[in-house]
């Protein structure tokens, strides 16, 4: 898949990358941590490499071989940089990528940088070659648009992928709604389809705030969530919870 090298090719990627890996069988938790390091390393690519749009500036491969193990890298052709010099948050992206899948291996040059992942599948692969078992024999996509919602004072409901661009929105409100930290506030991530690491950033950083005003600020998200095995990976206190659905279906 080739993509323009933008905010959202992320999101692009992720959809395409679901998709294929729920055809092939991958059980829930390997499209997550899959998506997830594959997401990090378009963003990265996105904002470090190139730090401006460019068309056609991603190539992302991805193979299952037939013993179940899954190989897929992001390609890109802009200019590799040290996060040591200053890059805020692009460590912390590239280390949750690499502790989510079996192997990660990023290498740069005067082209470009690759980055890859290899992460054996945790149930035998499903080979689907005819096209209309392929469109209907799957389940239907997962609701990944981002969404937030005030239930009540104090408490925000987040609903959909909290990638770099949504991060964005979701720290304004968190700001808004907490005001600046002097307020209590529970923010409910059990809906979270995906949680990258600048929404991992914009959290930390409401947390930073409510504790330097004596505040508290909860993060909620059910065992077996998404938002709960990241949070659980950096090691980010976290609350499990039955989160009411308050979100009208469609």
């Amino acid at each position: 898949m080739t993509t323009d090298a933008t905010i959202h090719a992320a999101r692009r990627i992720r959809a395409r990358l679901r998709e294929w890996l729920v055809q092939i069988g991958a059980d829930s938790a390997d499209i997550s941590d899959v998506v997830h390091a594959i997401s990090e390393f378009v963003e990265n690519a996105v904002e470090h490499g190139y730090g401006t749009e460019v068309p056609d500036g991603l190539v992302i491969e991805a193979t299952l071989d037939g013993h179940g193990k899954l190989r897929a890298s992001v390609i890109d052709r802009g200019t590799w940089k040290d996060h040591r010099e200053g890059e805020k948050g692009r460590g912390r992206g590239l280390a949750m990528a690499a502790a989510l899948v079996g192997e990660s291996h990023v290498r740069h040059d005067a082209e470009g940088t690759t980055a890859t992942i290899t992460h054996r599948l945790s149930r035998p692969a499903q080979f689907v070659t005819d096209a209309v078992v392929s469109r209907t024999a799957f389940p239907a996509a997962i609701d990944t648009e981002f969404v937030t919602l005030v239930a009540e004072p104090g408490r925000i409901i987040v609903r959909g992928d909290v990638d770099a661009n949504a991060a964005t929105t979701l720290d304004s409100q968190i700001a808004v709604e907490s005001r600046s930290g002097l307020a209590s506030l529970t923010i409910d991530l059990s809906a979270v389809t995906h949680l990258g690491s600048a929404g991992v950033a914009a959290l930390v950083a409401a947390r930073d705030r409510a504790r330097k005003q004596g505040a508290d600020c909860a993060l909620m998200a059910p065992p077996g969530s998404p938002a709960h095995h990241v949070l659980s990976l950096v090691r980010i206190p976290v609350v499990s919870g039955d989160a009411e659905n308050v979100f009208a279906e469609d």
